[in-house]
């Protein structure tokens, strides 16, 4: 195309020069003239129109190609995601049950020390001798009193061992209870617990109860609610091994209310009444650093 229109325009010059007298004729030709430059000027605007229509055909390409592979990358990224809450339901899991494991450990109330079995037929360490059945018109000789008495004890290689009770009713309650607050749900483990606290005041697991109850608004970040419920716990069981971690999150409670004065008094009664507790350690820890901020 190019090529012709340079063709025509050489030939339309040329003519022009050779019939220079003729004004018709030169009114054709600078019309021609016209047309061809127009036709030129389309020309090279339709070889700019594809060559952007190329480029842009390139460009779309590579944003497709790019969409793709950020689109495999989500997709490996909610993978990844989901392994890892996969395993952190795990390990919330494992944790709970550890936590009853121990807590059913350190409980009294669920071991109690039993015979041991077939005590008569161990003797230090053995089996004792069959008895054989003395010959008929023989009778073996009495002992007398003095060696009876001289006799010494035989000593027991085997000694009583706590025997485990079968799991009570309330320790499965509490159990179920314990699993929902591992579980992250919050309501249904509160509900859970008030009912134990309902149906076993007097349990040895009431103080714990009561600590969980209160460690189920602390999870739901209702600071207020969660100080009065750890009191509970302070004012029914002053003595119990719950008392200090109570003090300790009622002083955690204060500071995330912005309440830091509060805060360092509750740790500071922590340290002063349970100092020997592992509670008083961490309250210490958290004074020196709340005193920096008062």
């Amino acid at each position: 195309m190019l090529l012709a229109l340079e063709f025509l325009k050489h030939y339309v010059l040329l003519d022009i020069f050779n019939n220079q007298q003729n004004p018709a004729r030169l009114k054709m030709y600078f019309r021609l003239i016209t047309l061809f430059c127009c036709l030129s000027i389309l020309t090279g605007c339709a070889a700019q129109v594809r060559h952007d229509l190329r480029s842009q055909k390139v460009i779309i390409k590579d944003l497709e190609r790019r969409m793709e592979q950020q689109e495999k990358e989500v997709t490996g990224f909610q993978d990844h995601l989901d392994q890892l809450d996969l395993r952190v339901e795990n390990m919330r899991q494992e944790t709970a049950s550890r936590l009853m494991d121990m807590e059913f450990m350190l409980d009294p109330s669920q071991m109690l020390p039993g015979p041991a079995p077939h005590q008569d037929e161990f003797r230090f360490g053995r089996v004792a001798p069959v008895q054989q059945p003395a010959p008929e018109g023989l009778t073996p000789p009495e002992k007398t009193l003095d060696e009876v008495k001289k006799a010494p004890e035989p000593e027991l290689s085997y000694r009583p061992q706590a025997v485990s009770k079968p799991e009570s009713s309330e320790k499965i309650s509490y159990d179920q209870a314990l699993k929902l607050y591992f579980a992250e749900k919050s309501q249904e483990a509160r509900d859970a617990f008030n009912r134990f606290i309902e149906n076993y005041p007097e349990s040895t697991l009431a103080p714990n109860a009561w600590y969980w109850l209160a460690e189920t608004h602390y999870m739901e970040k209702n600071y207020p609610r969660a100080i009065l419920s750890f009191r509970q716990v302070l004012d029914r069981y002053p003595d119990d091994a719950k008392a200090p971690d109570s003090l300790l999150k009622i002083g955690y409670a204060y500071e995330r209310l912005g309440d830091v004065k509060n805060a360092v008094f509750y740790l500071s009664i922590l340290v002063q009444d349970y100092p020997d507790s592992n509670a008083a350690q961490k309250a210490e820890a958290k004074i020196k650093e709340l005193r920096t901020r008062m």
